[in-house]
């Protein structure tokens, strides 16, 4: 059994624990970045625009389901869809960069969006990544997203 000592009490304790008994620091070291305040912010603001996404995408799709076999047609259903197209690239760019991911896991997401479907899948899975993120900084999460009071003070 090998011992170590507490940074934290200066103790010596087992060093194949995950806390020191005596004062309950950690002695697991976290792979997760630290995030500053602005990047929390733009994480926050990406989520929100993703969830507003999602809920348009919805509604466009229950529409389109109770519209059937309507009179309308296909090139007036791709003009009501463009605008959604366009919030569902912007959203998942915004968010997909505050998130650092990999331009090129962008781009293939982008493509997947074309797909009425298909991008309400991909809106949860990156909404769900922001949500992680934003939990694991002890950002409070509600039904439209991140609570913008729970998050720090930008730093100047």
């Amino acid at each position: 059994m090998a011992m170590i000592t507490c940074a934290g009490c200066q103790s010596e304790v087992d060093g194949n624990l995950d806390a020191c008994p005596q004062c309950g620091l950690s002695f697991l070291v976290s792979s997760e970045p630290v995030l500053s305040s602005s990047q929390l912010h733009e994480i926050a603001s990406g989520q929100k625009w993703v969830i507003y996404s999602l809920l348009f995408n919805f509604i466009f799709l229950v529409a389109m389901i109770l519209a059937g076999d309507s009179n309308l047609p296909p090139f007036l259903r791709g003009l009501i869809y463009l605008p959604l197209t366009v919030l569902q690239l912007f959203s998942f760019c915004k968010l997909g960069i505050a998130l650092r991911m990999h331009p090129a896991v962008i781009a293939l997401s982008c493509i997947a969006l074309m797909i009425p479907c298909i991008s309400l899948i991909v809106l949860l899975v990156i909404n769900q990544k922001g949500i992680a993120v934003l939990e694991i900084a002890g950002v409070k999460i509600d039904f439209m997203g991140a609570r913008m009071e729970s998050l720090p003070p930008i730093e100047p």
